[in-house]
């Protein structure tokens, strides 16, 4: 937001010329913002006024003054836009429309249109924010209400901790904070036991000192279990809603500003002799110990980090040959407990390293695509994999990990004439609904093509499906929905083929409307399913917005589906034509056409 200062200077600038702007690009429309300013008293026109609009996006302002009559009109760059008007004058408190003083609290105006301006006069408040100690508090932030209001009338940190803020004339209070401490001029710990100050218009109320309280929070020394100093690692405590990022220096010092309270500590690591470790040693956060953080007080916590150990081995392909860029990932014993680490990557000659690993029994995991991980030495999943146990402060070499081969289908896209079609999604899974292809897919391309690697089953269906929706999904078989496919084998060695023949897609259309034939106001999801007695495709949908125009589903093959309307607010569903999907009415599209439904919400 622009200081005071700055819109102050911008205002002195507007007294001197009529009006001054920032033009749109030229294919932006503009619009004209009118309105008066006036005494909130007397509501005589306050003739030195000038007036400001920003836009949304910080990218045009119109700005100018106001006539005799305190009237002003600007010409906004761009009418498509909402803008923030403020309005300042000698004497008065800067206004934001319509009634505000904050930035964050100003309403957004749309254009044409019209706003006024009551301005009140303005006083000032003078002080220095200091520490406990007496000492100048720089980064504390003061905050002016009006008793009983949250809105603030002025907020914003003061050099060297010396407060002159600009404020309304009449009834305040004043909140001072600072990182985790914080004060309710002049002494009380929360807004119920302020003191309530009168600011009168010209004149300058001066607080005095206003102390903030000592800070709280906790601080040791880490060392490991040599009694070595054990630096960068960083305190964090994900249970708070508060910034801690504190780091132990070369001597193992560190110190966390906390407020008040109990918290399981994450000491994460960023040296990589090192493993990350909870509070009280956990490796995890279920087993972390609290520390507890009092007012005023700063909580002593030290604790002994481990030796990280070091794991290094080779990856080799199903063949033998080496594999660069796989990034072995720890995990703690066979559990789901992902343990962070340093290093890690294969080399070109297949070598990796990894360090900073906590010193207990681990496995590890070699990523090779969906769901066809390898894990140490050579398994599908983790039951199968070794538990390596690790020494702090040691080496341990694993035999090499073998990757499991994933199998092949590869084939070609094709619309029903033979041209082939280019960007289609060919996989496993059906996600039209998820912004884009989700798992293990390929793309068509320019000749329709596509090959599929790393399908670790035996045997799968899949289904060619078009982003953009002007193609019906087609499953392997020629099937209209995934009920209805055939599944293909897959040889260990080899590809297997797979081609589509693609149709047009279709659209459905349509209204939602109560008992009485009237629109529904409410919004609903719309989702699409296949015909069958089991929801095979929750994924191709649409949304009814409640304005009372139609819904649109696209992308829709050539079957009978079965539409699903859902309020996720409230909770109330229904079916299209049926009390459930066992007898609701199946809407059927020929490819390329169009079929609109008015679909009747049950009675509640």
């Amino acid at each position: 937001m622009p200081s005071r200062a700055a819109r102050t200077l911008l205002c002195a600038a507007l007294l001197a010329v009529p009006a001054i702007g920032v033009t749109a690009p030229a294919h932006a429309a503009t619009a004209t913002l009118t309105g008066r300013v006036v005494d909130s008293v007397t509501g005589a026109p306050i003739t030195d006024a000038c007036v400001q609009a920003i836009d949304e996006n910080w990218d045009g302002t119109a700005s100018g003054c106001v006539d005799s009559d305190g009237r002003y009109s600007l010409e906004v760059p761009n009418a498509d836009l909402s803008y923030r008007v403020e309005a300042s004058a000698s004497s008065y408190a800067t206004q934001y429309a319509t009634g505000h003083y904050s930035w964050d609290r100003a309403d957004m105006l749309t254009v044409p249109g019209v706003a006024d301006f009551a301005l009140e006069r303005s006083g000032a408040i003078a002080g220095t924010i200091v520490d406990a100690d007496g000492q100048p508090a720089p980064d504390a932030t003061v905050e002016v209400f009006r008793p009983g209001s949250d809105e603030p009338l002025s907020q914003g940190s003061y050099w060297n901790g010396e407060l002159l803020a600009e404020v309304p004339a009449g009834d305040v209070v004043v909140h001072v904070v600072d990182g985790t401490r914080s004060v309710w001029a002049p002494d009380a710990v929360d807004r119920e036991h302020a003191a309530t100050y009168h600011v009168d218009a010209g004149a300058s109320l001066d607080l005095g000192r206003v102390a903030l309280p000592p800070a709280s929070g906790f601080a040791g020394m880490l060392t490991d279990d040599t009694g070595q100093p054990v630096s960068d690692l960083c305190a964090t405590v994900p249970t708070s809603d508060q910034w801690v990022w504190a780091c132990s220096d070369a001597q193992g010092h560190y110190s966390a500003e906390l407020a008040p309270g109990s918290y399981t500590v994450d000491f994460q690591s960023q040296n990589p002799a090192y493993p990350s470790i909870w509070s009280g040693g956990s490796w995890t956060e279920t087993g972390a110990k609290t520390v507890t953080v009092a007012a005023g007080a700063v909580t002593a916590y030290d604790l002994t980090v481990p030796r990280g150990a070091t794991l290094t081995g080779r990856v080799l392909d199903a063949s033998g040959k080496p594999v660069a860029d796989r990034c072995p990932q720890v995990y703690l014993g066979r559990t789901t407990t992902y343990l962070p680490t340093a290093g890690g990557c294969s080399a070109a000659d297949g070598m990796y390293t990894v360090t900073g690993v906590p010193p207990t029994k681990v496995t590890l995991d070699v990523p090779g695509g969906w769901n066809n991980d390898t894990w140490a030495a050579h398994g599908a999943t983790q039951r199968h994999a070794r538990l390596i146990p690790l020494v702090a402060g040691q080496t341990t070499t694993i035999a090499d990990i073998r990757l499991i081969a994933g199998r092949e289908a590869t084939g070609r896209v094709t619309d029903a004439q033979g041209h082939p079609l280019e960007g289609i999604v060919v996989g496993p899974y059906y996600t039209p609904r998820a912004g884009g292809a989700e798992g293990n897919h390929a793309i068509t391309d320019a000749d329709g093509y596509y090959e599929l690697t790393n399908l670790t089953d035996s045997s799968t269906s899949l289904v060619a499906w078009d982003l953009q929706g002007r193609w019906a999904p087609v499953w392997t078989g020629g099937s209209p929905t995934a009920d209805g496919a055939t599944t293909i084998a897959l040889p260990k060695h080899g590809a297997a083929q797979a081609d589509f023949t693609m149709k047009p897609a279709g659209t459905i259309t349509g209204t939602v409307v109560d008992a009485d034939g009237k629109p529904v106001t409410e919004q609903f999801d719309v989702s699409v399913y296949s015909g069958s007695s089991t929801a095979v495709q929750y994924g191709a949908g649409g949304w009814y917005d409640g304005t009372g125009g139609d819904f649109t589903v696209t992308g829709m093959p050539q079957a009978p589906l079965l539409l699903l309307f859902n309020d996720y607010e409230t909770g109330e569903s229904f079916w299209y034509g049926g009390a459930d999907q066992a007898s609701a009415t199946p809407v059927t599209v020929e490819p390329g056409g169009t079929v609109h439904v008015t679909v009747t919400r049950p009675a509640r």
